[in-house]
């Protein structure tokens, strides 16, 4: 089975997926990323409907070089392509 794993940790218990299955969406940043802090609660994507979506999982792979961990995957549902497409993406400052 291909495609990246990932870990995501909720109330103490990790659960892992394989994200084959799953929709996931490129985020380039302008600078790069600790991966110890990158957690799917730091970013919330916005359909065309106003709908906020958060993903599942965010990670940096494939990235292995640190001049490239600038760019997170993140994964999970964020609304039908069709009909109530991705339009934005907000980094969350907790």
């Amino acid at each position: 089975m291909k495609g990246l794993l990932c870990v995501v940790v909720a109330a103490g218990v990790a659960a892992t997926y394989m994200t084959r299955a799953l929709p996931a969406m490129p985020l380039v940043l302008s600078h790069t990323v600790d991966a110890e802090t990158l957690q799917p609660e730091d970013f919330r994507v916005v359909t065309r409907s106003g709908s906020e979506r958060r993903p599942i999982c965010v990670t940096l792979r494939p990235a292995s070089d640190a001049g490239e961990r600038r760019t997170v995957l993140l994964i999970g549902d964020f609304g039908d392509a069709a009909d109530d497409p991705p339009v934005t993406v907000l980094v969350v400052v907790t």
